[in-house]
């Protein structure tokens, strides 16, 4: 008897294995191994960074993963309906890889965020450039760089750019020397929706704006050295917080030196490689890079905060 039992049960292995055999034999394994060669030579040839066209950081263990899950399935199921299933799986995510990219793109300010480049002290001279390129969106807030705090002796220091309060379509270049030196372009010289370069230099007397390589507003006040205990950032002022910008910011530069207008109109629209004389800080903010991003000198690190990213376009 116990011989006739062992008997059966091993012709229904058999007949088991043999059903499972000839259902793996009718599996179209076509589709996910050649998706998966697929995916395992891009994940393969991908270079991980920040530079223009290498993939995010931790993208590729990510990728990764679902090709290993993917590769899983294939060599273990006895459906059809699952490898189709991973096919799908595994197409979106090289999709979801291929998006993650480094990309041309800029920080969009939507009157919620701002970028925190450190102390203002250590960008604050006698002499000095600041450079933006800026796309107004609208006139609410407003404040493009904001580097305004209490001074060593208590007073308010420091300075700003903002659009200007008052004058209809301009910009505002502010020396804070305890009380607000502005230094106005004309009426309807920085109109919206277009990007207009701003060039602010200093040269401890003179307050001098430039525009598109245009000079378009000066002033001269009291002997004055810019000091602020506050923050230097872009996007919001840094003591009246609250002012949000609203629009698009990139490639901002600051120099140690009063750049003359020779030097503006020759070089605003080049980008610079970080080693110029006299360059303190350049972050050319032209790539989508997640929350954190170093200067092109490499010294200054600088957090987004609320930042969403747009496409660098209409320049």
């Amino acid at each position: 008897m116990k011989l006739r039992i062992c008997l059966f049960a091993l012709l229904g292995l058999l007949w088991t294995a043999g059903c499972s055999d000839e259902k793996a034999a009718t599996l179209d394994y076509a589709a996910i191994d050649a998706l998966i060669e697929e995916c395992t030579q891009l994940h393969d040839s991908a270079e991980e960074g920040e530079g223009l066209g290498e993939f995010v950081k931790g993208s590729k263990a990510i990728f990764r993963s679902s090709i290993d899950e993917a590769l899983y399935v294939r060599n273990n199921t006895d459906r059809q309906s699952a490898l189709d299933n991973y096919c799908t799986k595994l197409t979106t995510a090289r999709d979801v890889f291929l998006s993650s990219k480094v990309a041309p793109a800029c920080p969009l300010f939507d009157g919620t965020g701002h970028i925190d480049c450190g102390m203002a002290a250590q960008f604050l001279s006698a002499n000095m450039t600041i450079e933006a390129w800026v796309y107004i969106n609208e006139s609410t807030g407003g404040a493009i760089i904001g580097a305004e705090g209490a001074d060593k002796n208590g007073g308010l220091g420091g300075l700003l750019i903002r659009l200007a309060e008052g004058v209809e379509n301009a910009i505002d270049f502010c020396m804070v020397n305890n009380t607000w030196s502005s230094c106005f372009s004309p009426a309807n010289s920085a109109p919206h929706k277009q990007w207009i370069h701003i060039a602010a230099t200093f040269d401890s007397e003179n307050v001098l704006l430039y525009l598109n390589g245009e000079l378009e507003g000066s002033i001269k006040i009291a002997p004055y050295t810019p000091d602020s205990n506050g923050k230097f950032i872009i996007g919001d002022l840094a003591l009246y917080s609250g002012r949000q910008f609203r629009g698009k910011i990139y490639d901002v530069r600051i120099w140690n030196t009063t750049r003359s207008a020779e030097e503006i109109a020759a070089n605003f629209r080049r980008l610079l490689t970080g080693d110029e004389e006299g360059l303190v800080a350049n972050w050319p903010l032209t790539v989508k890079s997640g929350n954190s991003i170093t200067d092109l000198t490499g010294r200054y690190p600088a957090t987004l905060v609320n930042i969403q990213w747009a496409d660098l376009d209409n320049l």
